[in-house]
């Protein structure tokens, strides 16, 4: 299903925290840059409540990367719709920081179009996730998955951006509010594992250790039905261990 963007305000009317929004991250800075340096350029687009070199505590060397946090969400905006930016004679890349509660998990900081939402229920459908996602920036297009033999929506789907910056802005927000209902986002990937039961109707949060044991009893099942002939190939139904 495709439409176009809505072009509304990330967070407003939606209760949902935007402060990450504001902050983002800078890659590729000169070694020379000073924080004053990576402020005064950056101070062009908005006014910055914090700005940051990170350096090596050793060697009190710059890492060649740091952060900067605006006072607005339209601000940083504004910043990242500028780019390519070029600091101290440096090409660097700016795109939203990943909070320190994610940034260690796979994926985190990838970069993508394409969006994963768990947790959907029955009457949520593709128009709600591009009207929802279109305040972050313009979306393709929004399908929810469905079971090809009942037509039964399977409680998951996906959401794609026209660019990198708008999948980063409804990532960081991880938790949205849909039709009333809470949904999970991250980044899509061919191997992540969903923390939220795909069944509808369930949202029971799926822990890492409880996707092992049924990843592991589903897997040791399917092998063995494709050993007798009975199935073809591996399916991964993404439930909690209540529904499988």
């Amino acid at each position: 299903m495709e439409l176009k963007s809505l072009g509304a305000r990330p967070g407003r009317g939606t209760g949902m925290e935007n402060s990450q929004l504001c902050k983002l991250s800078i890659g590729g800075l000169n070694v020379q840059t000073t924080e004053a340096g990576l402020r005064e350029h950056f101070a062009a687009y908005g006014t910055l409540t914090d700005c940051v070199v990170v350096l090596n505590p050793q060697t009190k060397r710059s890492r060649c990367f740091g952060f900067v946090t605006y006072s607005a969400v339209e601000e940083a905006d504004a910043a990242m719709a500028a780019s390519p930016h070029a600091v101290d004679g440096n090409s660097v890349e700016l795109k939203r920081a990943v909070s320190r509660e994610d940034s260690a998990k796979p994926g985190a900081h990838a970069k993508v179009k394409k969006l994963f939402v768990g947790g959907l229920k029955g009457d949520v459908g593709e128009g709600d996730l591009v009207q929802h996602f279109s305040q972050f920036g313009p979306v393709e297009k929004a399908e929810i998955i469905a079971d090809k033999q009942s037509g039964k929506k399977r409680g998951f789907g996906f959401v794609y951006f026209q660019n990198h910056d708008a999948a980063d802005k409804a990532a960081v927000v991880k938790f949205h509010p849909i039709q009333g209902h809470r949904v999970e986002v991250k980044k899509a990937s061919e191997l992540t594992a969903p923390t939220v039961c795909m069944k509808e109707s369930c949202g029971f949060k799926i822990s890492s250790v409880c996707w092992k044991v049924k990843r592991d009893l589903y897997l040791e099942v399917c092998i063995t039905l494709i050993k007798t002939g009975i199935m073809k190939f591996i399916r991964y139904p993404w439930m909690c261990l209540n529904c499988f």
